[in-house]
């Protein structure tokens, strides 16, 4: 299957970045790719990669290569508004990544809120959902 070959090929490479040095725009490319995956068959291979990915950012990235991909990520959020899957996604990486998203506090605090409020407000929302909510209102 092509999805399951390119997620475990995303995996890779974030093992690969994690120990040697790898230049700013593949690391920027993957980073970007996983920031959009929120397919719950990949779900594991992409959580492991992003969670080997990020605490490499501050080390493999200078700050303006940092700034841009903290920065895309704000840019996924703004997008994804409508998406509670690939919402979901997204606030659980900044939930178990927060001291590297510190800095962005002030710019995604916006979305915070209203993610709090779609997660934990859907009647029949998944109670993963509503654990993440919880775990938001604790950021």
């Amino acid at each position: 299957d092509d999805s399951n070959t390119k997620y475990i090929g995303y995996l890779a490479v974030s093992k690969f970045v994690a120990v040697f040095e790898t230049p700013p725009k593949v690391i920027l490319q993957v980073y970007r790719s996983l920031l959009r995956s929120h397919s719950s068959v990949e779900r594991q291979n992409v959580r492991e990669a992003m969670d080997l990915l990020l605490p490499n950012l501050r080390v493999r990235l200078k700050n303006p290569d940092l700034e841009l991909a903290l920065n895309y990520t704000v840019t996924v959020m703004e997008e994804v508004e409508d998406s509670l899957p690939q919402m979901a996604h997204l606030w659980d990486t900044i939930v178990r990544h927060t001291q590297i998203f510190e800095q962005f506090r002030v710019t995604i605090t916006p979305y915070l809120k209203h993610a709090v409020s779609q997660f934990g407000s859907h009647l029949h929302s998944h109670p993963e959902y509503r654990e993440l909510s919880v775990c938001l209102a604790e950021l």
